[in-house]
């Protein structure tokens, strides 16, 4: 149960981190947006390690498993956030959202090849219902954009009756 609520605040994060994000790069450059969240997101690391009583475990660490995180920092916080940011800035939030969580296929199918992990048939219907649902997200955007709905009848005004005092 505690890993359900850890993965639900994640999303929630992640969407409040991509929201904040697009106001920001649509207003100033991907590079500056990078140069601030980067930096922040180590310092972020840090306070949270000291807070939580954990800094000694990084001296314990193994060198090949701090040589591998310290490539997936890479491939995270450089690469894939100026491509996540650089799209959203460029198509918005609504858009590439729907073609960013393809990472749970992709990260699915990596595991599989490249840490030999199980794949069952449940996982193989959830990935074809996600894939099946971007491209029909990404298929239709920009089609049949409606015209402005007509005005709520509540919000016309309406005539009233004259004002016995002024005859109005």
């Amino acid at each position: 149960m505690l890993g359900v609520l850890y993965a639900a605040l994640g999303a929630f994060t992640f969407a409040l981190n991509n929201v904040a994000m697009r106001r920001g790069v649509v207003t100033g450059s991907v590079l500056q947006g990078m140069a601030l969240t980067v930096p922040i997101g180590g310092l972020s690391f840090l306070v949270m390690t000291i807070a939580f009583g954990e800094l000694h475990q990084l001296v314990v660490f193994p060198m090949a498993a701090l040589t591998w995180l310290a490539c997936q920092g890479v491939v995270h916080f450089v690469i894939g956030r100026y491509c996540n940011y650089k799209s959203n800035q460029l198509m918005g939030v609504n858009l590439t959202a729907p073609v960013v969580q393809l990472q749970v296929p992709f990260a699915m199918m990596l595991a599989v090849v490249m840490l030999h992990e199980k794949f069952t048939v449940l996982q193989a219907i959830g990935s074809a219902l996600m894939l099946g649902g971007s491209f029909i997200t990404q298929g239709n955007a920009g089609k049949g954009k409606r015209k402005a709905s007509a005005p709520l009848t509540a919000a016309t005004p309406t005539p009233t009756r004259m004002n016995r005092m002024t005859g109005r």
